[in-house]
């Protein structure tokens, strides 16, 4: 059942119902605690609800489990903007983008963190 826990919880994120997949991405991780792509997920629905600091727990674990995942990268890189830390933010979107150059959105991203501050 852990696959159809999964597309769940990615059908309740899409419909916005972020506390059901939230339910759905932990119970993923309870059958499956080394599931790079419920941690990043996980982290995603808990970046949506504010809760910075463990989104960038699940995407550091999820970044553990799959060193080449870039939109865990590029996640983690967000959240590091979110909460003033620049430097981070700029490393996390340059590890994406080294892992895959064309990540439109990682590009982005840099661009947003590299524009000086006034």
């Amino acid at each position: 059942f852990l696959e159809a826990h999964y597309r769940l919880g990615i059908s309740l994120y899409k419909q916005g119902r972020m506390d059901e997949a939230m339910q759905r991405y932990s119970e993923v991780l309870r059958i499956h605690p080394d599931f790079a792509e419920a941690h990043n997920n996980l982290g995603v629905v808990l970046y949506n609800k504010g809760r910075i600091d463990e989104a960038i727990d699940h995407y550091l674990k999820a970044l553990r489990l799959k060193p080449g995942y870039a939109e865990a990268y590029n996640n983690l890189g967000g959240a590091y903007l979110l909460k003033g830390d620049a430097r981070a933010a700029m490393s996390a979107f340059q590890a994406a983008l080294r892992i895959n150059p064309e990540y439109e959105s990682a590009q982005k991203n840099l661009q947003i963190v590299s524009i000086p501050q006034q």
